[in-house]
């Protein structure tokens, strides 16, 4: 949009992340919610990288009087509550939420916020799948003639450069090991927990599988990675577990795996299921666990039932035995997304919301 219109964007960041140098670089302003002291050291340096263009927001509440913002774009559940706060400046402005939660957090944010109806006052309501509207509906009355849901837009992920052979190496995983991989941040709604004990079931009930899990995603400073290190060396399988920090280019390790493995509670999208898909690498993953199982199909992926780690493992197995059958599913996924991610793109769609308003 920055690029075909003059538009203005200013952003007010609640947490920031990997993305906020970017937003700097297309906002006339961006603000930051103070942080909590832990992270001041970070926060000052985060302020020094960006040039300072960052502000807290108490500079943002004394610009609002003077700002007058057409439209106010939400961009998960969990803006809310800080936008309520700041809401009065804003009673001319349209309002989009954008929703990128499910049946699980928009249950959680309304444990955590119980006097707030998310849906008040909201002019258009953009939700990543059927599965994040269909729970948001049910929960709030809202107009699902107000509603579009617009599939993120994902290019298929290149190749190009990526050595197989070396990557293994590098990883300590011989040439004929089955790899099954998993990428994403070590989470509860990720069902990350279960990755070690996967690894021991498959050990226990197939002794003479040759194979690797491989877990990219997290860190030192996150609670659920060093629980699945203990708990792998509990269960005896970190000798099975290939566990790499948090990448910023995670293709080369996606490329290495011969089956990933979506096992998350839930998704609302899941970039990951369509860049595995994309990449030509088979999906297995749980029924009913939101937007994978509405992305994905029996004639393209492999499903066991939700949350049964002893059918994965033999699920697993069986897939490991059976090239062709992996191939021909892999191959039937990669024609699908390619079609379905084709032609208009998500952000077009935004922008035509946008522009209806």
């Amino acid at each position: 949009m920055k690029k075909n219109t003059n538009l203005q964007f200013d952003c007010y960041v609640i947490s920031p992340g990997s993305l906020l140098p970017k937003l700097v670089e297309i906002c006339e302003n961006v603000f930051q919610k103070p942080p909590s002291k832990q992270y001041r050291v970070r926060e000052k340096f985060q302020r020094f990288i960006t040039q300072n263009k960052t502000t807290h927001e108490e500079s943002f509440f004394k610009i609002l009087k003077d700002k007058n913002y057409d439209l106010i774009y939400l961009n998960s559940i969990f803006s809310i509550p800080e936008f309520r706060k700041i809401e009065k400046y804003f009673l001319k402005s349209k309002k989009i939420l954008h929703l990128h939660e499910a049946q699980l957090l928009i249950s959680f944010f309304e444990k955590l916020f119980p006097e707030i109806n998310p849906a008040e006052n909201i002019d258009f309501l953009i939700t990543v799948s059927e599965t994040a509207k269909k729970h948001f509906l049910q929960k709030y009355s809202y107009s699902e003639g107000k509603t579009a849901t617009v599939y993120p837009h994902v290019e298929k992920p290149s190749t190009l450069g990526i050595d197989n052979k070396r990557m293994r190496q590098q990883l300590g995983i011989e040439e004929e090991t089955f790899v099954i991989g998993n990428i994403g941040n070590p989470h509860l709604i990720k069902s990350s927990e279960m990755l070690p004990i996967l690894a021991a079931n498959l050990k226990k009930k197939y002794p003479d599988f040759n194979f690797k899990i491989l877990i990219v995603g997290g860190g030192e400073d996150n609670i659920f990675s060093l629980s699945n290190k203990i708990d792998a060396e509990k269960l005896n399988v970190d000798n099975q577990i290939v566990f790499v920090n948090h990448q910023s280019d995670i293709l080369p390790y996606l490329h290495i795996m011969d089956l990933y493995a979506m096992i998350s509670r839930e998704e609302s999208f899941s970039l990951m299921t369509v860049l595995a898909a994309l990449g030509n690498v088979p999906v297995v993953s749980f029924k009913n666990n939101g937007g994978p199982e509405e992305l994905l199909n029996e004639d393209i992926a492999f499903f066991t039932d939700y949350l049964d780690c002893a059918m994965l493992a033999d699920t697993i197995y069986i897939i490991s035995q059976n090239p062709e059958k992996r191939q021909s599913k892999a191959q039937k996924a990669q024609a699908h997304f390619k079609g379905l991610f084709s032609g208009e793109t998500g952000n077009e769609k935004l922008w035509s919301i946008v522009q209806n308003l």
